[in-house]
């Protein structure tokens, strides 16, 4: 019969008890405390801050949620750090999305940010009147169902890579305890794609499958000797470098750039 059909016969409930696609013990926790100002050091340092949203046509209450996440990403890890959902009208969609950029920005700037934007339903809209706004909005071409999409962000969160802000409890009935937001997204998850709404995991598979095609390890590049470029430009600076900054010797080196603060200190950049 399957872990879904049984549970609606035979519990009266849209999914099992773990959930079908997405079950709840496959999320990893964080204290929550840790996103307050003065303990956000004790997050892992993030290469890479992705904020995700899903939008709807109409600000009604019979209309789809807006939802907007921000993740932080290292290495294979994924962090909810943000979430905002809301039936909200245009204007109030893009003051969410400015915020969520500017409260994300304060906490991590020296990570790469970008702004996932869904092109469907209003989606278009904002993100050209945003990209004149914000660096790094990208609009994003759904070319697959939901439940495709949710299969395919299903790795990380099954091998313990997707971590959000609560505590694991196995001895209670959900197994976690985590706040009102955090829940909403595991309880959403779980009745996946049974459930009423599904706006949330729209956003979660959009940031998850997005960051999938984009690595955040270093770049490594070798240099031969005699080959380093004596016009600065052709690094794509825009102003020009002492050479006393350069610090390659005349045999071939390889140096590993870690992240763009690196480079600028290797450099003397300011």
């Amino acid at each position: 019969m399957g872990s879904f059909r049984a549970a609606g016969q035979l519990q009266q409930r849209p999914a099992a008890a773990e959930g079908e696609l997405l079950k709840r013990s496959w999320w990893q926790f964080f204290p929550p405390e840790y996103l307050n100002p003065d303990k956000v050091g004790m997050l892992p340092p993030f290469q890479r801050i992705i904020a995700s949203w899903d939008t709807a046509f109409e600000g009604t209450t019979s209309s789809d949620y807006v939802v907007g996440q921000v993740w932080g990403i290292r290495g294979t890890d994924h962090y909810l750090l943000y979430s905002y959902r809301r039936h909200a009208n245009l204007s109030a969609t893009k003051d969410a999305m400015r915020a969520a950029y500017a409260w994300a920005k304060e906490r991590w700037p020296r990570a790469a940010h970008t702004v996932l934007i869904e092109k469907s339903a209003n989606g278009a809209e904002i993100v050209a009147a945003l990209k004149r706004e914000l660096p790094g909005v990208l609009p994003v071409t759904v070319s697959n169902d939901k439940i495709t999409r949710a299969i395919a962000a299903s790795p990380p969160l099954e091998s313990g890579n997707i971590y959000l802000p609560g505590h694991a409890a196995p001895d209670t009935t959900a197994g976690y305890q985590a706040p009102d937001w955090v829940a909403s997204l595991i309880e959403e998850a779980a009745l996946f794609p049974h459930g009423r709404h599904d706006d949330q995991v729209d956003a979660f598979s959009q940031a998850i499958n997005w960051a999938a095609n984009r690595p955040t390890g270093g770049i490594r590049i070798c240099i031969p000797r005699r080959r380093f470029p004596i016009n600065d430009y052709a690094l794509g600076y825009e102003s020009p470098i002492a050479p006393s900054a350069h610090r390659y010797s005349s045999r071939h080196q390889s140096h590993r750039i870690r992240d763009l603060s690196w480079l600028a200190r290797y450099h003397n950049l300011p």
